[in-house]
């Protein structure tokens, strides 16, 4: 059986590099939830691309940089 993250993989979703341990863990949470939606893997891979841009945006803002 295929997992909803190598579905999402295939059909093109790339995880950068740089994240933490707790950002990741927020990625594979919400893959889960979105795929429990029953989301295409498009709608899946524009919300987790939202994701990770405000996990970025809190991170540096966290550090003291500006977004």
């Amino acid at each position: 059986m295929v997992s909803a993250l190598e579905m999402l993989w295939a059909a093109g979703l790339r995880i950068p590099a740089g994240l933490t341990d707790g950002e990741m863990a927020a990625i594979r949470e919400a893959i889960m939830t979105l795929t429990a939606r029953r989301l295409t893997a498009e709608e899946a891979m524009a919300e987790i691309d939202g994701l990770v841009a405000r996990l970025r945006a809190e991170r540096a803002e966290s550090e003291g940089y500006a977004t």
